[in-house]
């Protein structure tokens, strides 16, 4: 359980990064969530159920709070 604990924080970490870095050039175009989505849909995560959905952890969780 703690490897899947540390490659989800990881994963996160990750795309924290990539919103912070990218963020700022994105937020002047058109289709921001778009293109972020692109963007986070390149990290890889290995995660522990095929009933996990990443596509909502990426979407819904990270991206809306980040943007709130």
């Amino acid at each position: 359980m703690r490897l899947q604990i540390e490659e989800l924080y990881s994963y996160v970490s990750e795309l924290d990064t990539i919103f912070v870095t990218n963020f700022p050039t994105l937020a002047i175009k058109n289709e921001v969530g778009k293109n972020l989505k692109n963007l986070v849909d390149n990290v890889p995560f290995n995660h522990p159920c095929i009933k996990y959905d990443v596509g909502y952890l990426k979407l819904v969780i990270f991206i809306l709070i980040k943007l709130n």
